[in-house]
């Protein structure tokens, strides 16, 4: 990753410096061996996923079916849940970036009150971390029944909810996809639940060898039929374990919790029996939300470091984006980065003012989101 050019020539490193040093937790490894990643992006310079600022110059974009994404500067956003596999070392780089997305399909219901939608059966918890597309610039006020939606997400500690990480309008005539654990099978009626959906699979392609109750799956759905019955199309790819030997880091909640040498993390299970945690006298427990660092042994992620994030840090988080403005609203003053809209007016400024802003501009930003997940509250803004 290169310094940025301050307007005038001069190099501004020493900041990179510390935020890399910082976000890599001061240089994770230096071998350079294989290093994967899962959990939401929360952050860009180049992108940054489970606490580690993985260097995507050069790396492929994969959509869920494994097709190449065309990179335009929008592809990867604040809040989309990616596997990443690279290299490890002092500059972490990756090689693939594999968006996971959970949910694609019309909102059921609204509850307000409660910070949830109901999508294709779907519990979807929404919380102070959750990103809103500029689609939705209401946040979660913007929707309503039957809209479509596009939702990334945790698995919750618990049962078959989610935590959305990040919503957005679903673009026209995108596939209906859910991704969930098989309840209810009934091979001989060939059908399954995920969540409160009923599906029928009798016609699904690619139906997964050793189909049963407790199986993640990965399905593109047929519209309801004449009797409001959904029914599987296809199952798409499945999991594919950590690679023996690999530096995993994985940002999720904790769920399974038996003790310090057992618990599962999207669905990765770890024993950090022997990991620095911090803060110190961190309490672990169900629900609470987690970076874990360490290497696979045997299929379990044996951590070396695990970060207590709580069970709900998005309102104190601080998020970097970096990137080229595409709009300015200077009379509401915002701007739209990375398919976010950043409110700058009470930003400070580096290398220019906000009057110098334009569609076009490159800069980087440090925020926080607003309580409505609609926008992130700009601390600074700095041009490139």
């Amino acid at each position: 990753m290169t310094g940025w050019l301050r307007r005038g020539g001069r190099l501004a490193c020493a900041w990179i410096a510390a935020a890399l040093l910082a976000a890599c937790g001061g240089g994770v490894g230096t071998g350079g061996t294989g290093s994967e990643a899962q959990g939401p992006i929360t952050g860009f310079g180049s992108v940054i996923v489970a606490g580690v600022t993985w260097d995507d110059t050069s790396a492929t974009v994969l959509d869920d079916d494994g097709n190449a994404v065309v990179r335009d500067g929008n592809e990867l956003r604040l809040g989309m849940t990616v596997e990443v596999d690279g290299t490890d070392g002092d500059a972490p780089a990756a090689r693939t970036i594999r968006l996971d997305t959970t949910i694609v399909g019309p909102v059921a219901s609204v509850d307000a009150a409660g910070r949830a939608l109901a999508v294709l059966g779907q519990n979807v918890r929404i919380d102070a971390g959750t990103v809103f597309d500029e689609s939705l610039p209401n946040g979660m006020a913007s929707l309503r029944p039957g809209d479509s939606v596009v939702v990334y997400a945790l698995p919750e500690a618990a049962g078959d909810g989610h935590l959305a990480t990040r919503v957005e309008a679903a673009p026209s005539g995108a596939a209906t996809r859910l991704r969930g654990r098989v309840s209810a099978f009934d091979a001989a009626a060939r059908t399954l639940r995920i969540g409160a959906l009923e599906l029928d699979f009798d016609d699904a392609s690619n139906v997964p060898a050793g189909l049963g109750d407790g199986m993640l799956v990965r399905v593109t759905l047929n519209l309801p039929d004449g009797r409001g019955r959904w029914s599987v199309a296809s199952f798409g790819r499945a999991d594919t374990p950590p690679a023996e030997g690999a530096q995993l880091r994985v940002d999720g909640l904790i769920r399974g919790y038996t003790g310090i040498n057992g618990f599962v993390v999207n669905g990765i299970t770890v024993d950090a029996g022997l990991a620095t945690v911090r803060p110190v006298g961190a309490v672990l427990a169900n629900g609470v939300r987690v970076e874990v660092r360490g290497e696979v042994s045997g299929g379990v992620l044996r951590a070396e470091r695990l970060q207590v994030m709580g069970g709900n840090d998005g309102a104190a988080r601080t998020y970097r984006l970096n990137g080229r403005i595409a709009s300015v609203n200077a009379a509401q003053g915002t701007f739209v980065l990375r398919k976010t809209v950043v409110d700058y007016r009470n930003a400070e400024f580096r290398n220019g003012t906000s009057a110098d802003l334009g569609a076009g501009d490159v800069v980087r930003v440090e925020g926080t989101l607003s309580a409505d997940g609609a926008r992130l509250v700009a601390t600074r803004v700095e041009f490139r």
